[in-house]
């Protein structure tokens, strides 16, 4: 059993290949007990309608809210914070997500939780993550997006995946509500029970930082290793040396301590930086492998490599 994240429809059919069943997925709360149930991928009815237990009645509010009525829960008719699309007959569902993810943009209701599922299926899309934020003309989506690196053309840019992920989402999205800010990441920003923090999600938005490519990524313990992909459109490559772009090595050092707060699933305050070294330039569109070691408590070294080359290394203190 787990507790925090729904499944994804991808992760239940890789238990299913490996017990020889889909999980049986429970969903309630503390306060009500068990409502409802689901088998992803049985083909008896939409993969995301939960089946309501036998002795549970439930209903929605006029804003969408489940109500639940169950002899389990603390008190009758005991308002949940979901939303949810009801069937007719009220003994299934199909879950929008918490209130605080309906939001309204452009005169529209737009559940966030049902455009990421939407947007998974779109090719080369592993997830997604969206968020409301607030611009000049009124509130826009913003959308963090975890690319398929090995189904898509890493080497035509950032700026061309987002122009050409949002011709894809104009006929997914109501009109008006397609996003307008992109961030590509590795992974979402996730507790250790599996859920996007909401916190990390608008940082990554509202940060200028733009993530290399990542690819081939492998962790232990101790240690994260990937290859990255810096993107030719980034910032960061102009302006520094004119007529000849490398990664600075301020911003090198912002990725790794940016890298090892996802390997740590934490953020951290950076208070020092020992045995920093630059021995070789990296230059735009170039495969460099960074390796993170956790050295003590406080401490993760870094270093960037080409092949058997160093290009430059350091141990983060924080």
């Amino acid at each position: 059993t787990t507790s925090g994240a729904l499944l994804t429809a991808e992760t239940s059919a890789a238990a299913k290949r490996v017990f020889g069943i889909a999980p049986l997925e429970i969903f309630g709360s503390t306060e009500t007990g068990g409502v409802a149930c689901r088998r992803q991928g049985t083909g008896e009815g939409p993969s995301r309608d939960w089946r309501v237990f036998d002795p549970v009645k439930v209903e929605a509010t006029e804003e969408g809210r489940l109500v639940v009525d169950s002899p389990f829960s603390v008190e009758r008719n005991f308002v949940m914070g979901d939303g949810v699309d009801l069937s007719p007959d009220g003994r299934s569902f199909r879950l929008l997500g918490r209130m605080d993810r309906l939001v309204k943009i452009a005169e529209q209701r737009v559940s966030l939780p049902e455009m990421e599922l939407k947007m998974a299926s779109v090719p080369g899309v592993k997830e997604a993550a969206l968020a409301k934020l607030e611009g000049p003309h009124g509130p826009f989506l913003g959308v963090v997006v975890v690319l398929d690196v090995h189904a898509i053309d890493v080497t035509v840019g950032k700026k061309a995946l987002a122009l050409s992920l949002r011709r894809s989402l104009m006929p997914i999205f109501p009109k008006g509500t397609v996003p307008k800010r992109y961030r590509f990441v590795a992974e979402l920003p996730r507790n250790a029970q599996g859920q996007v923090q909401a916190g990390m999600l608008r940082k990554i938005l509202e940060s200028n930082l733009v993530e290399p490519f990542v690819v081939d990524e492998a962790r232990t313990e101790t240690t994260w290793t990937a290859d990255l992909v810096f993107d030719r459109d980034a910032p960061y490559f102009k302006g520094h040396f004119p007529g000849f772009a490398v990664l600075p090595g301020v911003v090198q050092l912002g990725l790794a301590q940016h890298f090892a707060e996802s390997f740590l699933r934490r953020s951290f305050t950076l208070t020092a930086v020992k045995k920093m070294k630059f021995t070789r330039v990296i230059v735009p569109g170039e495969r460099v492998r960074l390796t993170l070691t956790r050295k003590a408590e406080t401490e993760i070294s870094y270093e960037y490599t080409k092949g058997d080359a160093a290009c430059s290394s350091g141990v983060l203190c924080f």
